[in-house]
């Protein structure tokens, strides 16, 4: 049977992806529970999972979401006092000093509300770059810590999906395709292909747990 065409496998840009979060987080509100109740629940979901990396958690009535405001992939405001602020990256890595910038941005520009800064990553990442966003970050003399949330974090979400929305269902489809093939190195042999490059990646994922506390400094290309 022939693959059904998905959206996601042309819009592979974090442009995309971020149009995905800010849509999800937006469905979140609480005028919108009405009009689609799986999606609603969906983006509350989300909204949560994301306020829990901080250890926060709210009954979530309004929602504020601004995309690419002074360069911030998403910005959300939920009941006006809890604040995420999402650095969103697929196969890229933070660079330039940006994610204390963007947090000094709006810290100032919101003062009142508590912050939360998500590193958001859907591609694979190194063991060595997690510990390094999730570390204690001091700047100005403020501490202030990024919290990871990753590929299998988003999906935990996306999996309780059950309405027929096609856009959500396709972007599902893509990031469990992209964890699939990942994995697919457990099932390497001798006489199988070799030629997956997020197979690799995954492979040299699990040799980082293998080698713990040493990790591999660097598996780029």
């Amino acid at each position: 049977m022939t693959a059904r065409p998905n959206l996601f496998d042309y819009a592979k840009k974090e442009l995309s992806q971020d149009a995905m979060i800010c849509w999800l987080l937006k469905w979140a509100a609480s005028e919108h529970r009405e009009t689609d109740r799986e999606l609603s629940d969906v983006g509350r979901q989300l909204a949560n999972a994301l306020l829990a990396k901080h250890d926060a958690g709210v009954e979530i009535d309004t929602v504020e979401v601004w995309q690419q405001q002074h360069r911030i992939d998403v910005l959300a405001r939920i009941n006006g006092a809890h604040v995420l602020l999402i650095e969103d990256k697929t196969d890229s890595s933070d660079h330039g000093g940006q994610l204390e910038r963007y947090y000094e941005r709006v810290k100032s520009e919101h003062p009142n509300s508590h912050i939360h800064p998500i590193y958001f990553k859907t591609g694979n990442y190194q063991r060595q770059e997690s510990a390094w966003i999730e570390q204690e970050r001091t700047h100005a003399g403020a501490g202030y810590r990024y919290k990871l949330f990753d590929r299998c974090d988003f999906l935990a979400v996306l999996e309780g999906y059950r309405g027929a929305n096609s856009s959500l269902l396709d972007f599902r489809d893509y990031l469990q395709r992209l964890e699939d093939r990942t994995n697919s190195y457990c099932k390497w042999t001798k006489e199988s292909g070799r030629g997956c490059w997020e197979s690799w990646q995954g492979f040299f994922r699990h040799l980082e747990q293998a080698l713990e506390p040493e990790p591999i400094r660097w598996w780029g290309y």
